[in-house]
């Protein structure tokens, strides 16, 4: 599978914008009660493979997660050596930055929540917030978010997500 022609950077900045999202076609985005659409499966393991090529390329062990806007989890994989922490941590960071339509790192202030994720974290889903969640918007609606941990560094975590995005972004 060959790589994607933008740059993780670039991806990002072109997926964390709800106004340049994908170009969607018809039955292509899975349908979720109440809030509209969700990434698809296929598209989720494209997400966790781009993912995990770069935490490969950078040799990190992570665990990836994809979860639709409600925070419910589409898919997930942990690579061989990650520890079982990560897999938490990816879940917590995915439904993090579902939650809050941004980045599971920044800060709180001056964003509106995206308050569908109430019931997966009363049911006991992690949600943390740390670098390395995502979110990912389909022409202008939060389609679900991706979250990575385990690779060392939060920094290096976010970067495994973001060349998740990239893969998914149009070539």
């Amino acid at each position: 599978m060959g790589g994607a022609s933008i740059s993780g950077e670039a991806a990002a900045r072109w997926i964390l914008q709800p106004k340049q999202s994908l170009k969607v076609r018809s039955g292509r985005v899975a349908k979720v009660s109440g809030s509209g659409v969700a990434i698809t499966l296929s598209e989720a393991n494209k997400l966790v493979d781009g993912a995990i090529r770069r935490a490969r390329s950078i040799s990190a062990h992570v665990s990836v997660s994809v979860c639709d806007p409600s925070g419910h989890l589409i898919a997930h994989q942990r690579m061989d050596g990650a520890s079982a922490d990560a897999s938490w941590g990816s879940i917590g960071k995915a439904v993090a930055s579902a939650e809050e339509g941004r980045p599971s790192g920044e800060a709180l202030s001056g964003h509106e929540p995206f308050p569908q994720t109430g019931l997966v974290t009363a049911m006991g889903a992690p949600h943390l917030r740390r670098p390395g969640g995502l979110p990912v918007f389909i022409d202008g609606a939060l389609a679900g978010a991706i979250g990575v941990s385990g690779a060392g560094t939060n920094s290096d975590d976010e970067d495994c997500a973001r060349a998740g995005v990239a893969a998914l972004a149009p070539k």
